[in-house]
């Protein structure tokens, strides 16, 4: 991310700082959908590194949301009307 602003800034200076002032007040979080067992919930955490290494954005990882067959199959199940 770094290395895009600076190439960027060379253009577009003014749309750039804009662009850094948004990004450094702005906050992104993370919740894990369908979690099955620990592993996945570890896997939110290295998920959050890896956007701060290779992007340089903070990514705030705030829980998860366990798997429940029970609400996946309600999903599929034919509706009924509500007339």
């Amino acid at each position: 991310m770094p290395e895009m602003l600076n190439a960027a800034a060379k253009e577009f200076p003014r749309e750039t700082r804009a662009m850094r002032e948004w990004l450094s007040m702005k906050k992104n979080f993370l919740v894990v959908n369908m979690v099955r067992e620990e592993e996945d919930i570890r896997i939110g955490k290295r998920f959050t590194d890896m956007v701060k290494k290779y992007l340089s954005l903070s990514l705030y990882y705030i829980g998860y949301i366990s798997f429940a067959p029970e609400f996946r199959d309600s999903m599929r199940s034919p509706r009924t009307s509500l007339r």
